[in-house]
C-alpha cells in the first residue's frame, strides 16, 4: 500500500509543479526545484511509510573546507531531534547533502512542494555564505566560524 502511496504522491506533486517524467523522479531521478537538485526515494526495506528526500547542497568552499564542515556539524546538533534533516558528505559525489525523511501517510504534494521549496532556499543561502554567518544562519549558530 506504501508503494502506490508513494507513486501517487510523486504523481500529484510532479502534476502540481509542472513536472515531467513521473516515473524517473519516482524511481530516484534527479529533481529540479528553484536550482536545486533533489532525490525523492521510497525503501520498503527500510521503511515503507516513509519517503526519503535529499538534496544536493554543492561542494564544500575551497579553502574553507573545515570551517564549513563545522557549521554543518552545529546545523546537525540543532536540528537534533530524531525527526528533523541531517547534513553529510556524498560518498559517491563528496558533495554536501541535507537529508530528510517524511510519513508518506502525513504529506500531500502541497506539503512536499513546500517542503521543497525550503529546503532549497536553505541549500541557495548555503551556497552563498556556507552557513558562516552567524547572523543569517537559518540554524541560529551562536559563533561564526573564520
Amino acid at each position: 500500500m506504501s508503494k502506490a502511496k508513494y507513486f501517487q504522491l510523486v504523481d500529484e506533486f510532479c502534476f502540481l509543479a509542472g513536472v515531467e517524467q513521473q516515473q524517473l523522479i519516482a524511481e530516484g531521478g534527479a529533481l529540479s526545484v528553484d536550482e536545486v537538485m533533489f532525490s525523492l526515494l521510497h525503501n520498503e526495506q527500510i521503511d515503507d511509510s516513509l519517503l526519503f528526500i535529499y538534496a544536493d547542497f554543492g561542494e564544500l568552499p575551497t579553502g574553507r573546507e573545515l570551517q564549513a564542515a563545522q557549521a554543518l556539524l552545529e546545523a546537525n546538533l540543532f536540528l537534533y531531534s530524531g525527526a528533523a534533516p541531517v547534513f553529510a558528505i556524498s560518498a559517491e559525489t563528496e558533495r554536501v547533502v541535507m537529508a530528510d525523511h517524511r510519513a508518506l501517510d502525513a504529506l500531500d504534494a502541497h506539503g512536499l512542494r513546500d517542503l521543497l521549496t525550503d529546503m532549497a532556499a536553505k541549500a541557495k543561502q548555503w551556497r552563498g555564505d556556507y552557513f558562516l554567518d552567524a547572523l543569517s544562519n537559518p540554524f541560529q549558530l551562536s559563533t561564526p566560524y573564520r
